[in-house]
């Protein structure tokens, strides 16, 4: 598969850009060190908001809130001090994106293991069991894919209350349908093979049956989509936090770099780079992960393979 991948030039490109990316998320401590260092070092790889959750005392550790020289509400050009310039309020806006690669990557990822995981544990439950469990699931899955997904998003994470991990459960809680509705169709046509009527007679339990025998036979599909998905929640957490959904003011995040533009978008001509370096990492993390979900699709899809 690693092979394919580096042989069309397309998605080789989207590796290299993900690469980059990786590079500057873990390289972020040395790329721009934080003003304070970070008690425990842990807090260097997990944002606040993720180690709260397991007890951590992350109030010492500011290394995901950007610094800035005082609060000027005028943008300045890039210079020696800020190579990059900076936004509304002196925020520097190389240190928020290289900070905001993580943010990226830890929303993206936690995001689509969960909706991923969700998914195809209720479709691989509907497509196997079938009859009323069937109609249960997908019934109440239809619900969730009837509501427009950033609507819904908006109007959770408004109900949950400001922050970044609201902003995730919202996308956790109407993202995971895809997912199953996908698990399920696949299911419903590799259930009654041969393979699985033998394993049946031998006696294996449905459990087994569904994790041995018929998910790695539909699961490549689910591969696709995520890595699709990786790119379109980042710009979607990017976009609640434009709309000041996201966490607190000063936050490394790219979407809520681009809402402190929100002021000078009628003078961008004088203020370009409050938009542009923002704008462009969000343009480019999604290019890489489309770029490779175009490539697990023409491989892992024969129909793709045998098109070409």
């Amino acid at each position: 598969m690693i092979k394919k991948i580096l042989r069309n030039p397309l998605s080789f490109a989207g590796c290299f850009i993900l690469i980059i990316f990786s590079v500057v998320a873990l390289g972020a401590p040395f790329f721009a060190p934080p003003e304070r260092p970070c008690t425990p070092a842990v807090s260097y790889w997990l944002p606040g908001w993720a180690l709260s959750a397991f007890g951590v005392d992350v109030s010492n550790c500011k290394a995901y809130t950007i610094p800035h020289d005082g609060r000027w509400p005028d943008p300045k050009p890039p210079s020696d001090t800020h190579l990059l310039g900076t936004t509304a309020g002196q925020y520097d806006i190389l240190y928020g994106l290289i900070w905001g690669t993580r943010t990226a990557f830890s929303v993206g990822i936690v995001v689509v293991l969960c909706i991923a995981s969700l998914g195809v544990f209720l479709g691989s439950v509907s497509g196997y069991f079938g009859r009323w469990v069937d109609e249960l699931i997908m019934r109440v899955t239809e619900v969730f894919l009837s509501f427009p997904f950033l609507i819904a998003a908006i109007v959770l994470t408004s109900i949950l209350g400001k922050g970044l991990d609201k902003i995730m459960i919202a996308l956790i809680a109407f993202g995971w349908p895809t997912y199953a509705r996908l698990v399920r169709g696949d299911i419903l046509a590799v259930k009654e093979r041969e393979y699985v009527q033998a394993a049946r007679a031998t006696g294996a339990g449905h459990l087994r049956i569904i994790f041995r025998h018929i998910l790695p036979n539909t699961i490549y599909p689910v591969f696709v989509l995520a890595s699709l998905d990786m790119g379109a929640i980042v710009l979607t957490a990017a976009a609640l936090s434009f709309l000041g959904l996201g966490s607190e003011v000063g936050f490394a995040d790219w979407g809520q770099m681009i809402s402190f533009a929100r002021n000078f978008i009628t003078e961008l001509g004088s203020y370009w780079w409050t938009v542009v370096y923002p704008g462009l990492a969000i343009v480019f993390f999604v290019l890489g992960w489309n770029l490779i979900g175009d490539a697990f699709r023409d491989i892992l899809d024969p129909r793709m393979s045998g098109s070409r």
